[in-house]
């Protein structure tokens, strides 16, 4: 079943293509705002889809380095920041050269397109900018480091863009699992595992998906580990606060229930495996001289992911929401299209009980 879910080379872009339910859209209840936005805007959601492309750099250099560059560019200079980078991965590649640069006047000021003026609305249009797209296209010729980042895109030919910065973090990461004796052996089985499978909500089904780093299976033993990789710029024995902060503990639940909805653990269950606790397995992305250490997730703690309850971190006690409360909320703004406040907030007339 996991050779099934792992066959096809696009299945992580065909993951981020599909309409779907995840833990990071779940995580916009606190602010339902962004909700629409990012239903609206589902091209713009690559968060993600960065942290995939350093865990596939990670696994690419452990299990099989010679395709490295065959998949990989690494850009010599950083990604412009913020919407400019997200302007110039949608730009068409090998389309823009002088011809297309626009008029300007005597004073420097923008005067016209010309007429390939047509190939910088997608791009536009998919950062979401909200400044005069004259203004865009004008910084774009006027910025250097912007126009070099474009022809990295086109020397690419088609690869995953890899900054300095990024490439820097896969590094360290690499090092450090493999300072860890029993860490690579997890990226050995199944790496970069697409999940789908529904929900039910007020009688409507609600598809749903989640995108796991590894599935280690150890068929001799018949043992199975599910679990995903963090980096970290903190030290790597501090991880814990981070797993409660971040709300990696929601996503070890989504995850948990996305492998039993599927049918993926009852499948393997009927062959006589045994499914173990979900791992992270967390590298610095600085040279902290630690090797990459191994946190395993309670039944207890998988528990809170998915009813919430209380959790101690930074120090003090916390009251934290689980991802089928999330979901519940997630599905009653949608329907409602009332994005004033998250729900639990709403009914409670908008009172926090502190």
């Amino acid at each position: 079943m996991l050779d099934k879910l792992c066959e096809d080379p696009q299945r992580a872009e065909t993951y981020f293509k599909t309409q779907a339910v995840n833990n990071s859209l779940l995580s916009q209840t606190f602010n339902p705002m962004w909700i629409k936005w990012n239903r609206d805007n589902p091209e713009l959601d690559r968060e993600e889809f960065r942290y995939f492309r350093i865990g596939s750099a990670v696994d690419c250099l452990l299990t099989d380095a010679s395709r490295f560059s065959e998949l990989f560019f690494v850009f010599t200079q950083s990604k412009p920041a913020g919407l400019a980078g997200k302007f110039i991965d949608n730009l068409p590649l090998f389309a823009l050269n002088e011809e297309n640069e626009p008029i300007y006047g005597a004073e420097g000021d923008l005067i016209s397109f010309n007429r390939d003026y047509s190939l910088y609305e997608e791009a536009y249009r998919k950062a979401g900018y909200r400044i005069p797209i004259r203004t865009v296209v004008q910084n774009f010729w006027n910025d250097d480091k912007q126009q070099a980042y474009y022809r990295a895109r086109e020397q690419a030919n088609g690869k995953q863009i890899l900054s300095t910065d990024e490439m820097e973090e896969v590094q360290n990461a690499l090092d450090a699992i493999k300072a860890n004796p029993l860490a690579p052996k997890y990226f050995s089985s199944y790496t970069q595992i697409p999940i789908y499978w529904s929900q039910m909500y007020n009688g409507k089904t609600i598809k749903c998906k989640g995108l796991l780093d590894f599935i280690y299976v150890d068929h001799i033993n018949k043992e199975i580990w599910p679990g995903d990789l963090k980096t970290t710029a903190s030290s790597v024995t501090e991880f814990e606060d981070s797993f409660w902060k971040f709300g990696y503990y929601r996503q070890e639940a989504w995850y948990m229930i996305g492998l039993f909805c599927s049918g993926i653990i009852e499948y393997y269950e009927a062959l006589g495996y045994h499914w173990n606790l979900f791992r992270f397995i967390v590298a610095s992305k600085k040279k902290e001289g630690m090797p990459a250490l191994i946190y395993e997730v309670s039944y207890e703690t998988e528990r809170i992911g998915e009813e919430g309850g209380r959790a101690s971190f930074l120090g003090k006690m916390h009251q934290v929401k689980g991802v089928n409360e999330l979901f519940k909320a997630l599905c009653y703004h949608e329907e409602t299209g009332d994005y004033s406040s998250p729900k639990w907030i709403i009914d409670a007339n908008y009172t926090y009980t502190i």
